[in-house]
């Protein structure tokens, strides 16, 4: 019997590896090159779309932020360096980019790895509060503001050559901005918000209205809203009134949502808009979400926020939420304005083109042949009654004519030019005609050829149709 023998190995110490200088080096730079890696991705990697700052916060945001990014935390740091007073800072990723705007102000900066540089901007304070920036194919636009003298819709577009220009839209809504605004595709949406104008006295307050800009023509519509009996359930009230207010709104992915109170009972509720669908909900709050907010984020549909009156980190997945609020009915587009839209939006065009039309006909009039008119013994035969015309015709009953006599029946013999002749003898010859079809279906004059010489074209009298224009009494005058 075969007896197993074991064999041990001695124990290698990893101590005990010796790596020539060359491959030291190289073990080295690798591991610092994955380390940098490592942290380039940590630091470049978007963790929020948007957030929202209040300047105070600043000093103090490490105490309640949630987990952001090195160079996240680098440009939030960076902030106090700008020197410019603000209420607040607006902070936007799209594709990677960081865009800044503060309240009150037309400029906007982009993070360029290491600070804040203006991207563009344009010398006005006060004008733009509470704007909104929104992306284009990854262009940068704002729209709405309020200033102490007037509030606003405009929208406008900072171009990479550091300019702002407003964009050019079509029947703005006038003195009005918006509080709930939010985009898609197709364009923006703009809704509940202040209406007023120091300089013309027009105090019109906050308006419960809606307009959407059509990003296709870049012309404002009005919308409606169509609210449930759900909507009187939590606010108390049959549709928005004075009674109500506004007080946060934000947008999402695929949400917009607004903070709403009944000033009399203070019962707070969040509206909730789906943005491809148009339809709204209402989730009941006793106390709201949003005021005296201290930073919020937003990333999908994802909210995360820190406020005064709750000083703990708070996060609403609206995506979620909505699957236990309330049904509340839809937003439409109002379909009565769509011949008042084309009227008043190309109302130019119109004019233009009515002018060119009026003007070729003119020109038409001047330069086109005029028509020939029938000689007088022509309109005579036309206009003559069935009874003149039958006897004008009868001595010819059922006989073959040259042109030369048909010309003379129809008192255009003395014309010289042939081609005029021709015209006329056409026309009158048709007129009779379409005399004899209607009232007794068959013509009076027919054309034939010659037998001899085909060239040539005589006219058949018809004496049937004739007889069938003979009435009793006319024909005894005849006789």
């Amino acid at each position: 019997m075969d007896s197993f023998i074991t064999k041990t190995f001695p124990l290698i110490s990893f101590t005990s590896i010796r790596l020539s200088s060359p491959g030291k080096w190289l073990g080295i730079c690798l591991l610092l090159f994955f380390v940098h890696k490592a942290i380039e991705k940590e630091k470049n990697t978007p963790t929020w779309d948007f957030m929202l700052l209040a300047s105070g916060s600043l000093n103090s945001h490490q105490e309640f932020f949630p987990k952001v990014s090195i160079e996240e935390k680098q440009m939030i740091d960076s902030l106090s360096s700008l020197g410019t007073f603000t209420t607040s800072h607006m902070i936007y990723q799209d594709a990677g980019n960081y865009f800044l705007m503060n309240s009150c102000s037309l400029s906007l900066y982009q993070w360029n790895g290491d600070h804040w540089k203006i991207y563009a901007e344009k010398p006005v304070r006060g004008a733009t509060c509470a704007s909104k920036v929104f992306f284009r194919d990854h262009e940068p636009y704002s729209y709405s503001g309020v200033g102490f003298w007037q509030s606003h819709g405009d929208v406008f577009h900072f171009s990479k050559n550091a300019e702002v220009e407003l964009v050019k839209t079509y029947q703005q809504p006038k003195d009005f901005y918006g509080t709930l605004r939010f985009t898609t595709e197709s364009g923006l949406y703009s809704f509940f918000g202040h209406s007023f104008n120091l300089r013309t006295d027009e105090l019109d307050g906050f308006l419960w209205k809606g307009y959407f800009l059509d990003f296709s023509n870049m012309h404002w519509k009005e919308i409606d809203f169509e609210l449930n009996e759900n909507f009187e359930k939590v606010f108390g009230v049959k549709t928005f009134d004075k009674n109500l207010y506004s007080i946060s709104s934000f947008e999402t992915d695929d949400f917009a949502l607004t903070e709403l109170r009944n000033l009399d009972t203070q019962q707070t509720g969040l509206l909730i808009l789906e943005k491809e669908t148009l339809k709204l909900w209402i989730k009941p709050n006793p106390n709201s979400y949003f005021l005296d907010l201290n930073w919020l984020q937003q990333e999908g549909n994802t909210l995360r926020f820190f406020s005064i009156a709750k000083p703990s980190l708070t996060e609403l997945q609206i995506d979620e939420l909505v699957k236990t609020a309330f049904p509340l009915g839809k937003v439409s587009l109002r379909e009565d304005q769509a011949w008042r839209e084309i009227l008043n939006g190309y109302w130019k065009e119109l004019v233009v083109v009515i002018s060119i039309l009026v003007v070729l006909f003119g020109l038409g009039k001047m330069i086109l042949p005029k028509p020939h008119p029938i000689p007088q013994a022509s309109l005579a035969i036309l206009n003559k009654e069935e009874n003149n015309l039958v006897s004008i015709l009868r001595p010819y009953s059922g006989q073959v004519i040259s042109q030369e006599e048909m010309d003379k029946i129809l008192g255009i013999d003395s014309l010289i030019n042939q081609d005029l002749r021709k015209v006329r003898r056409s026309r009158a010859i048709k007129a009779i005609n379409d005399h004899g079809l209607e009232r007794h279906g068959k013509p009076m004059i027919q054309r034939v050829r010659d037998e001899q010489d085909m060239r040539i074209i005589r006219y058949l009298i018809e004496d049937e149709a004739l007889a069938k224009s003979v009435n009793p009494s006319e024909s005894e005058q005849l006789t």
